[in-house]
């Protein structure tokens, strides 16, 4: 099953911990090819020995994910999708710093890191729901925070993040960054129907027993006072359900320095700066 095939229509979005800023890469031709830009990570502290299959190890993820999210909330709210050569950069700037060795394999979107709040974000089914995701706070579930072991993230545990998780749950929580707010809505289910009031009914009452929302339920009987419910009156009911829908999205480079926590001077300004240095390679 796709990443959103499902769209079940999910908590404040918590910033993740600013991660320390990697060296500047050297300048290079964008016009450059596919192969030519491998060179430039390696000016790039932790990158210096990668070849081009590890450069590129993550590619197919990136461009995976990246297109099944930006479909999904075109859809929802005809904001401007993420251009996944910027995905590519933000990951060589999250996994970039001395500290994060082997950080570009393990845990490339550096959500998992211990006192960030991605990871505990990401075990909640409130976050997807309110994104108008299906709920995949199970899959992450199954993964430990990475802590700090002689300054420097140590991912020896068998719960440790894997690469296509962290991919695809950073974009989740990059994606949340992205909108200033979100609407909710009342969906009716299956056909309306009238209860007949017995002794200590409520409209809440009423509405909770038939799986429904009171302000919906006063909705559909705008002749009846909630205080003056009388034996045998007829209510009309219907049971219904709750979805969010995100709106007003942040411009990206205000979102990605939203997902840094703005603990990392020009950490967005480098990331698209860095675009045209990165290439993506298609299977």
């Amino acid at each position: 099953m796709g990443l959103l095939n499902k769209l079940l229509v999910g908590t404040a979005l918590l910033a993740s911990t600013a991660c320390s800023k990697p060296e500047e890469p050297l300048p290079i031709n964008p016009e450059q090819t596919l192969e030519q830009k491998v060179e430039v990570p390696k000016t790039i502290p932790n990158f210096e020995n990668y070849d081009s299959e590890a450069y590129h190890q993550h590619d197919q993820a990136i461009l995976t994910y990246v297109g099944e999210l930006n479909a999904h909330f075109k859809s929802l709210s005809g904001c401007e999708g993420l251009d996944p050569i910027v995905a590519k950069s933000w990951i060589i700037q999250e996994t970039g710093s001395p500290n994060h060795r082997n950080a570009f394999t393990h845990d490339p979107a550096q959500i998992a890191n211990n006192g960030d709040y991605g990871l505990n974000e990401l075990q909640d089914p409130k976050f997807f729901w309110k994104l108008g995701l299906e709920d995949m706070s199970e899959q992450f579930n199954e993964f430990d925070h990475t802590h700090w072991k002689d300054g420097k993230l140590d991912y020896s545990s068998n719960n440790s993040m894997t690469s296509e998780a962290s991919i695809k749950g950073g974009l989740i929580f990059l994606f949340g960054k992205h909108f200033e707010d979100y609407h909710t809505e009342t969906v009716p289910d299956g056909q309306p129907f009238y209860h007949t009031v017995e002794s200590g009914d409520s409209l809440g009452a009423i509405a909770q027993d038939n799986n429904s929302y009171l302000e919906f339920i006063k909705e559909l009987n705008p002749e009846i006072s909630p205080d003056k419910l009388g034996l045998g009156d007829k209510v009309r009911v219907q049971s219904a359900h709750k979805i969010s829908q995100p709106h007003n999205c942040r411009s990206w480079e205000d979102t990605l320095s939203r997902y840094n926590g703005g603990g990392t001077e020009g950490y967005s300004q480098d990331i698209l700066t860095r675009k045209t240095l990165q290439g993506l390679k298609k299977d």
